[in-house]
């Protein structure tokens, strides 16, 4: 096939394959180099392609926003990290049936999110790995002073089926 860019219908998404790969090689060189685990997130790409080059490299896994990207992003990852404290019932019961088949960790900021992620794990005889959100100042998410995050990621260690 000999099309030029013209030719392409506009919309579309156009990489240099070779910017993308060296990229890639350069940050995880970086994180190697330094005994640093690499967990980029997918949110610039959304692309299960760039995730595989990325898994490939030496990503020990990816990052994501919400349950949706998490299991598109299993398909090319043994673990990932959910970012944003999912909330509902709905999107924990996507995380916890998830976490049958791959490594999941969620972060959280609140018990009840907490709560929630024990509660659907259980029912499902999984287990989450949970880390806690602190809010480094642009408050999004996130436990807001480091005494809190402490205080919640002590009652965390008592739910069951969360790491």
């Amino acid at each position: 096939m000999n099309s030029s860019i013209a030719d392409l219908p506009t919309p579309c998404l156009v990489m240099d394959g070779v910017a993308v790969r060296s990229n890639i090689s350069s940050m995880q060189a970086y994180c190697n180099e330094h005994g640093l685990s690499l967990s980029p997130h997918t949110k610039t790409h959304k692309s299960k392609w760039v995730g595989s080059l990325q898994v490939a490299a030496g990503a020990t896994a990816l990052t994501v926003a919400k349950a949706g990207e998490a299991e598109v992003m299993s398909e090319v990852a043994d673990e990932v990290f959910v970012a944003y404290p999912p909330v509902g019932s709905q999107r924990m019961q996507r995380i916890a049936k998830l976490a049958g088949n791959k490594r999941v960790r969620i972060g959280v900021d609140s018990l009840e999110a907490s709560e929630m992620a024990s509660s659907e794990a259980k029912r499902l005889g999984v287990s989450i790995g949970v880390l806690v959100d602190l809010d480094v100042g642009f408050q999004r998410t996130g436990v807001r002073e480091c005494g809190d995050a402490l205080e919640l990621a002590l009652k965390i260690t008592k739910l069951p089926h969360l790491q």
